[in-house]
């Protein structure tokens, strides 16, 4: 699309902006057109990057239709600029040479550019929960759009209010991982439910767990199969189910030509015919595994 689009370079950065971000057009997916957050048109795009601050330059490298890499680059001066940076039979080479780059920057961190947080950027879009009033579930992405209106400065709240009959998610930004694991650590050792932390669960283990009870809930880092494993937990009678995953959840699972694919979450809304939060945990694990323990 990129290249057939490349005389058009709103419409091409446009695209290439929500096909980066599967998160946002997955969610959209699940819960209409009416109530996501997303570019509705190359205007709508073009008149928020035009907000942004002169000293904000973004660049995005996506794959084109054909297979070959290409940089989009934005900023609020001019249209976006597009650029071939690696036909499709030379990106191996050129995935090759930026692995090398990446590593050596990480081995020699004092000849990377020193980067100073803003103000403005407190509140990044993978601390922000876009709620949706319509949709039973909550679940927080990262977006473009969202980043795009923090730059706007408007005056409201993030997160935005909820109803708490509908469902609570709580986000920590002090970022207190040691002290927040070890509170957790705590408040389980003096309670009376049954689980385990920073444990990996067996199959075994997985399908006990999905027994009736009252209240369950799961926090892991990476997409544990052995929960989903023959679906053992979608005939429980669960009467709140709290899904923390991380982000491999955004996975996707192919439907075939022309359609988007189905994320991994898919599978989690559904389980136990029961109230449903899932979240996309993104470097802040335990203080959110913390949060939802104590709500």
């Amino acid at each position: 699309m990129i290249a057939q689009l490349s005389i058009y370079p709103w419409e091409s950065a446009m695209m290439s902006a929500e096909m980066c971000l599967l998160a946002t057009r997955q969610a959209a997916r699940a819960i209409g057109r009416d109530f996501g957050e997303e570019f509705r048109s190359a205007s709508q795009f073009q008149a928020k990057v035009e907000k942004l601050a002169r000293r904000h330059h973004r660049a995005q490298l996506v794959l084109n239709n054909g297979g070959d890499f290409v940089v989009v680059k934005l900023h609020c001066s001019r249209p976006p600029v597009i650029v071939p940076i690696a036909s499709k039979d030379k990106l191996d080479e050129f995935i090759k040479d930026m692995t090398t780059i990446m590593r050596d920057n990480d081995t020699t961190g004092n000849l990377a550019k020193s980067h100073h947080r803003q103000q403005e950027l407190s509140i990044i879009p993978w601390e922000s929960l876009p709620i949706f009033e319509k949709n039973p579930y909550i679940g927080r992405f990262g977006s473009v759009h969202k980043l795009l209106e923090i730059f706007e400065k408007k005056n409201y709240s993030i997160p935005r209010p909820i109803n708490p009959a509908r469902g609570v998610f709580i986000c920590d930004p002090d970022n207190n991982l040691d002290d927040t694991k070890n509170e957790c650590v705590t408040t389980w050792q003096n309670s009376d439910g049954q689980g385990s932390l920073d444990v990996y669960q067996s199959p075994r283990t997985s399908r006990k767990c999905c027994r009736p009870m009252t209240f369950m809930f799961t926090s892991v880092m990476d997409l544990d199969q052995n929960i989903l494993d023959g679906r053992p937990c979608e005939k429980v009678d669960v009467k709140l189910w709290d899904f923390l995953w991380g982000v491999q959840v955004l996975q996707l699972h192919p439907e075939g030509p022309g359609l988007d694919g189905r994320s991994s979450i898919y599978r989690l809304l559904h389980c136990a015919d029961s109230p449903c939060v899932v979240g996309c945990l993104w470097m802040i694990a335990h203080v959110e595994g913390w949060n939802g323990v104590r709500t």
